[in-house]
Formats: C-alpha cells, sequence, structure tokens
C-alpha cells in the first residue's frame, strides 16, 4: 500500500476516533448537567440512577497520553448490521444510548480479539491503531477471513512467526520506572490466560520479560469488569515494595480503583525464603553513586525492568548455591536494551568462569570413625574424654584458621567471642541467645557424615551444663548434599554453616555471625 493510501486510511480512523472522544465529551457534559440538576444533600446524588453512565466516568484523565481507542473490528455479520466496531479502554455510549466503543475486558471484545484464521467467527479483519491520546498515529491490519472472487468467506493464510510491528516498538521505549498497561500490545496467548474463566487456582509460569506481572494485573481488571468478584474481594501482593511502587499505576488507568495490595513481607513475621543474603556488600561496591543510579539487592529487582542494568561481583550470587544463582539469573535478566557486568574476582563458572576446586581439600582428613566398644564409668569420665576430644581437633592450623576467620567475623558484627572452652571452639552471645560452635576440620559431605558429626554437639551441650539456645557446626566448605543440612537441622536441632572463598554461608549464617 502506497503512503498516500495509508494516509488515507489514517485520517479515516481519525475521523471514528474523533467521533469517540466527542462521545466522551458530551457523556461529561451529560452528566456534570445531571449532576448539578441533582444536588440535593449529596453532591453524587441521583448518579446510580443514571443508566448509562460508566463506571470510568471521572477517572478517564488517569490514561494520561495512553490511547483510548485501540483497535477496529470488521465483520462479516452482526445481528444489529454494524460491520465496524471499535475497541477501547472503556466503554463509551453515543448521545443516542448506542455504543460507540466496547470496553476491551467484554467478553465481546475478547472473542474478536482472539479469533483467527483458525477460530474466525464473524470476523473479517482486525485494525490495531496506534494513537497518541486522540491523535492516530498508524495501524496494523490482520485478516482473518478473506472472500474470494467467487465471493466464499475462507480463512485468511496464516502467516508464521509474524512480529507485532507496535509491540516491538512499545519495547523500543524507554523506562521511567512505572509500569505501563499492555492493553494495545497485548498477545493472543496472554489475553487468553486474562481472559481464563475456568474455576480454581491459575498459575502462570513463564521466564523473564514473558508478560507475567502484566497478565496478572490484567486480569484483576477482567475479574473485576465482568462481576467475578468486587474490588474488596481481591487482594494483590508482590514480592517486596518497589515491585508494588512500580505497578501502582496500572489498575487505576485500567479503571480498577479500591484494589488492596501489600508485599509478602507484611503477611508474617521473619524473613521472607529467598531473601537476597548479600544486599549489604552489593550496595558497599557502589559507593557515592545512589543519587545518579538506582542500586538495590537482586531480590527487590523481581518483576521490574530497566533499560539498563549493570551486575556488581556475580560471584558473590554462584557463592550463595542455589538461592544464589536463582537472585543471578533474575539480576541478569532485568534489562531491555543494555546489560553490563561489574567484577573484580573472576566470573562464576556458570558464567564461563573457571571451575574452581575447593582449596582446603587436601588439608582435610576423612571422618573418623564412631569409635566401637567405648565405655565409661560414670558422666565425669565422659566429660574427661569430650574435652580430650575437642582440644585434640584445634592442634590443626586448618583448625585454627577457620576458628579465628569465625571469630574475626564476629568481632566485627560487635559480638565478644569466647574462644577454646572446655566443650566449644566459641561460645558467643548473639541475636538468638547464646551460640555454641563446634570447628570441624574433616570432609563431611555427605549426609551420612553430617549425620555423624551432628550428635557430638550434642554430646558437647550436655557436658557444658549451660543453658545453649542454637549449636552450629562450623565446615571449612560447602557440603556436597546440601540438602542434608536441612534435614540435621530439624532432627538434631544443629545449624551448619561453612567458609566461602570471600565469607561465609549456609541457612542460619545471618544468625550464626551475629548479624
Amino acid at each position: 500500500m502506497s503512503t498516500v493510501e495509508r494516509n488515507a486510511v489514517i485520517a479515516e480512523e481519525q475521523l471514528a476516533v474523533d467521533h469517540i472522544y466527542d462521545c466522551v465529551n458530551q457523556d461529561r457534559k451529560a452528566v456534570e448537567s445531571f449532576r448539578l440538576g441533582n444536588l440535593g444533600d449529596c453532591p453524587d446524588a441521583g448518579l446510580a440512577s443514571h443508566p448509562d453512565l460508566p463506571k470510568e466516568y471521572g477517572r478517564r484523565e488517569d490514561l494520561g497520553h495512553q490511547p483510548l481507542v485501540i483497535e477496529r473490528i470488521d465483520l462479516i455479520e452482526d445481528p444489529d448490521d454494524k460491520l465496524t466496531w471499535y475497541i477501547g479502554r472503556a466503554k463509551v455510549r453515543d448521545p443516542q444510548g448506542d455504543l460507540a466503543l466496547v470496553n476491551w475486558t467484554s467478553k465481546t471484545a475478547i472473542a474478536w480479539r482472539l479469533a483467527g484464521p483458525d477460530d474466525p467467527g464473524d470476523v473479517r479483519r482486525r485494525r490495531k491503531l496506534r494513537c497518541e491520546g486522540p491523535k492516530v498515529l498508524d495501524y496494523s491490519d490482520t485478516e482473518i477471513q478473506v472472500i474470494t472472487a467467487k465471493g466464499e468467506t475462507v480463512p485468511a493464510p496464516v502467516i508464521e512467526d509474524e512480529p507485532d510491528p507496535f509491540l516491538l516498538a512499545d519495547l523500543d521505549l524507554a523506562r521511567d520506572g512505572v509500569m505501563r498497561d499492555i492493553v494495545e500490545t497485548i498477545q493472543r496467548h496472554q489475553l487468553r490466560l486474562v481472559a481464563d474463566d475456568r474455576k480454581g487456582l491459575l498459575v502462570i509460569q513463564g521466564g523473564p520479560g514473558t508478560g507475567k506481572t502484566a497478565v496478572g494485573l490484567h486480569r484483576v481488571t477482567w475479574l473485576l469488569d465482568n462481576k467475578f468478584f468486587t474490588p474488596d474481594q481481591v487482594l494483590v501482593i508482590g514480592p517486596h515494595k518497589p515491585f508494588l511502587h512500580y505497578v501502582r499505576e496500572v489498575l487505576p488507568r485500567l479503571g480498577s480503583h479500591g484494589v488492596a495490595t501489600v508485599d509478602i513481607a507484611a503477611l508474617w513475621p521473619g524473613d521472607v525464603r529467598g531473601a537476597d543474603r548479600i544486599a549489604a556488600a552489593q550496595e558497599s561496591a557502589l559507593p557515592g553513586i545512589g543519587q545518579q543510579i538506582t542500586v538495590m539487592p537482586a531480590h527487590t529487582a523481581a518483576g521490574l525492568e530497566f533499560d539498563h542494568v549493570v551486575v556488581v561481583e556475580p560471584h558473590l550470587f554462584a557463592e550463595q548455591n542455589s538461592a544464589g544463582l536463582r537472585q543471578l539469573y533474575v539480576a541478569l535478566t532485568r534489562c531491555t536494551q543494555s546489560l553490563t557486568v561489574l567484577h573484580s574476582s573472576p566470573l562464576p563458572a556458570e558464567l564461563g568462569g573457571p571451575v574452581k576446586t575447593p582449596v582446603a581439600a587436601v588439608e582435610k582428613a576423612p571422618v573418623a570413625p564412631p569409635p566401637t566398644g567405648e565405655r565409661f564409668a560414670d558422666g565425669d569420665e565422659f566429660r574427661v574424654s569430650l574435652k580430650e576430644r575437642a582440644s585434640s581437633g584445634r592442634k590443626q592450623a586448618a583448625h585454627a584458621r577457620l576458628k579465628h576467620m569465625l571469630a574475626a567475623e564476629l568481632y566485627g558484627n560487635e559480638r565478644v567471642p569466647q574462644l577454646d572452652t572446655d566443650f566449644a571452639d566459641i561460645v558467643c552471645e548473639g541475636t538468638d541467645g547464646l551460640g555454641f560452635y563446634v570447628i570441624s576440620t574433616q570432609d563431611a559431605d555427605t549426609y551420612a557424615e553430617l549425620r555423624a558429626l551432628a550428635p557430638q554437639l550434642l554430646e558437647a551441650e550436655w557436658a557444658s551444663a549451660q543453658e545453649i539456645d542454637r549449636l552450629f557446626l562450623v565446615l571449612p566448605k560447602e557440603p556436597q548434599d546440601l540438602w542434608a543440612v536441612e534435614v540435621v537441622k530439624r532432627l538434631f536441632d544443629v545449624s551448619i554453616i561453612w567458609r566461602t572463598e570471600t565469607g561465609w554461608a549456609g541457612p542460619s549464617v545471618d544468625a550464626a555471625l551475629g548479624r
């Protein structure tokens, strides 16, 4: 199609869009006149009885520069003999009470927008409109059915993997820190999820940038507009407060008001599983530039999008095991235009860096099998044996190095550890009470090896005759059977932490280090 022909089509569509905006203005004037004539004791008296008052009245200013009209639908046949309809962000009627604009959430509009050559219904063509407010800038046609030379109506040829030009243009727009709605560019597979009317739980799963958040928020509006729920029956839960700030304008612009939002951490006391343990390290790595860019730990970036992303020291993520790698994945997939990775240490193996070999592996002896047939005359003799066992382990250089590194960490967190007590390598008062630390330089990779070490802490606790609140088994490296750490905690109430190349790790590392 030539430029002249396209301009003619745009001019035609501009007339239709102008008519719809004129209807909106007339509607507002009529409602305002109705309001002024029925003030009484209440400024809003009588509005509920106005049959054609759209619920979006008085809220269309929330659209900003976003267009009210988004799509034209051409039908092959229609019961009302109206073959051309327009879809938009709200329902609009003309002065005669006839529909001038169909709300995108209505069942009719959903069916029209889901129509394709495989299931065309009565739709002949969909024409997406690219508008800036009331001004039509461009359009894009999708033929659903065509009429042959013989006058027969047949499905249009299917064009595989044809990109949506308006979607591509939207992806190129700069982000301004607030999420935009996708009413204009929503894809058919997303719309099917938004308008899924099956009962029960709906789980939406997909990779970063596939539109999970957008689908969820647009589904809220669809559920409200179609009377499945009222606003007071809907709760939107976000992963963190920055996420809720990011999406704060989506629902109001879609016409959904009064929906409660909360971040997941507010639903119960304590830490949320998966919270970033290295946030302080990440933020301290970028001193003095907080006023120029947004600096955030990885877990608070989940669900957000940025034009440009800088990921700092990815090895810190990798050292947090599977939870850290998940957050590294989140950090690496937040950008829409450019990604920069800054690192002073080698990249983790997951990003093509060198595969690391445990440094201290050669210094560790295998776990000694438990003695068989050992007997003690009484409890005092058993205490002497436990004291000798604790003392013998401290003669190794690897043991002393691990102990002093842990003590330095505790001192750094303003704790006062006691070293080399009779039965514990370190005893220290922490946020959760008195902690009892036993250091092992033995290889403890498997569940069986960890299970063999855990009772030693229970024996040492008994022998100390102290009121111990937390038992910590300290290892020189991460166990291979990482799942066994939680099992040992459940069975013996013994928490396990281990040394990494840049610090400490483990499910209870914060409590162990007195943070």
